[in-house]
């Protein structure tokens, strides 16, 4: 499935469509998130394995995965 992997955070007030980051092709939610991270230079695996809850409470509260239409 195609997801786009969008900004959430409440402090930013993009116009729509601007808050997307990337869209991939995914089995899940999880991994297009995963997948964009990777894309703009961030070492997922290292960041989760490292710090979970790092990981969730920095990145995954500010970005979500939603299928693509």
């Amino acid at each position: 499935m195609e997801y786009n992997v969008i900004d959430i955070d409440p402090e930013m007030n993009y116009e729509v469509g601007d808050e997307v980051i990337g869209t991939v092709e995914a089995v899940s939610a999880d991994e297009a998130i995963g997948k964009v991270l990777e894309a703009i230079g961030v070492d997922v695996g290292f960041f989760k394995a490292y710090d979970s809850d790092g990981y969730a409470a920095h990145i995954l509260k500010y970005v979500d995965a939603i299928p693509a239409k």
